[in-house]
Formats: structure tokens, sequence, C-alpha cells
């Protein structure tokens, strides 16, 4: 037995609220899969007509979102061989509701032992729209297919953009016992280019970083600051045109 799970983002500045939801992978190689609800989650809703694409090899089932354009994702176990690098040309695709083949992002979560046997786990995300005529709540479905194709870089809004490439927009304070303050840039690494990439798409973007807590104003004496706080680490992910 295979859970798998797909979810949606909706922001409003810098808060996220992540909508989880479920979702069916059905493998034609491994056709005795299937999922469970994940908790928090309706199992009943009307479905709305799903037409399978001709080269199906698996499929997303999940329960609409409010908003009509949304990035659906969804991790899926793979053959052996199946999916062995995702760049520069991504090896599979999802279908949108009307039937194009959407730019997709492929990102490897684990691989088998041997490492030439490639990804074991992938997950898989695109922005897609939810069918017309078809409400919040009602039962969608995306084929995933076989379907190499060139990878596409992250387009940012103009104000996520200038957010992540200021200095101080998004800091960490805090203060020891003699009042003295201390801060650290949270996004220092991410303009440095020196954060690491756990995920690098044409959807999302994911960066890890480590800063350190620093004095704003360092003091001498009885009520000296110290030479820094505690460490931070930083985790930021940005989806494509929100």
């Amino acid at each position: 037995m295979t859970t798998v799970q797909t979810s949606t983002g909706q922001r409003s500045g810098l808060a996220t609220l992540r909508i989880c939801f479920l979702a069916l992978i059905a493998l034609t190689s491994a056709p005795h899969m299937r999922a469970s609800a994940r908790p928090g989650c309706t199992a009943s809703a009307a479905s709305a007509p799903h037409q399978s694409h001709p080269d199906e090899v698996a499929r997303i089932s999940l329960l609409a979102p409010q908003q009509e354009s949304f990035i659906v994702r969804a991790t899926l176990p793979v053959p052996q061989g199946e999916v062995l690098s995702t760049y520069p040309t991504v090896p599979l695709a999802i279908v949108d509701s009307d039937g194009s083949v959407l730019p997709t992002q492929v990102e490897i979560v684990t691989r088998y032992p041997r490492r030439h046997d490639g990804a074991d786990v992938v997950e898989v995300m695109a922005r897609v729209t939810r069918p017309a005529g078809t409400n919040e709540g009602q039962r969608l479905a995306f084929s995933v297919i076989r379907e190499p194709h060139a990878a596409t870089t992250l387009e940012l809004r103009t104000e996520v953009a200038a957010l992540l490439n200021s200095p101080n927009k998004l800091e960490l304070r805090s203060w020891d016992v003699f009042g003295n303050a201390y801060t650290a840039d949270l996004l220092r690494s991410v303009r440095a280019g020196v954060a690491k990439s756990f995920k690098d798409g044409s959807h999302m973007q994911q960066l890890g970083g480590h800063e350190v807590l620093v004095p704003e104003d360092p003091q001498g004496g009885a009520n000296a600051t110290l030479p820094h706080l505690m460490g931070v680490k930083t985790y930021i992910t940005t989806y494509d045109l929100e």
C-alpha cells in the first residue's frame, strides 16, 4: 500500500496556507498500489468527468480547491530505470483538464540502492486549471504521461523577487538578559548565492541556508554583548507567479 498526497498553496503577504488533498496514483507498472485518505480530507465526493490520456502511466486524484488555477503536486513510485535524471530533460508530464500537456517539474524524492537504477519515488508538479463547471470539493483527476521535455526556470512575481534580493527585509530578532538585541538577515544566503538547493524547477524552488544572530550594537563592560547568539536554519520556498 502506498499513500500519496497532493497540495496547493495560497499566500497572502508572507503567510502561507497549505491545503492538502488526497491523491490516487495508479501506475500501470505497479497495479496493486492504492491510496488512503489523509486525516482531515474527505474521501466521499462527486467526481468530475475524466478522459484518460492514451499514454497515461499514472493518475492524480484530488479534491478541487477554491482557486481555478493551482499547482498540483503528488509523489509516485516509479520502476527501476524509469527516471535517471530530471535535468535538463524532464521525463514526465501532467495533462491539464483541457487535454494540453503541461510543463512539469519532477523532483527525485528517493533512489534505488544502485545508482544506475535511478529514482524509486518522484514528486511531480504542474500548474493546472480546474475543469469548467466543477465546484470546490469535487473530485478531479489528472493524467501523468511519459513526455520528455526541456526543464524551464521559475518565474517569480516582481514583488517576491524584490523581497528576496533586498537586505534586512526578513529578519529574526532576539534579546539577551541585558536587553541587547541580536538579529539575523534570513535571506542573506539566498542573495549571496550560497543557499543549498532542495528543489529547483519551473513551479517551485526551495532553498535552505544558515544564519547567525549577531549583536546589533556591540557593547562592552558588565552588560557586554555576546559575540553571537544561536544559529538559525532557514528554508525558503517560492512558487511560480505567486
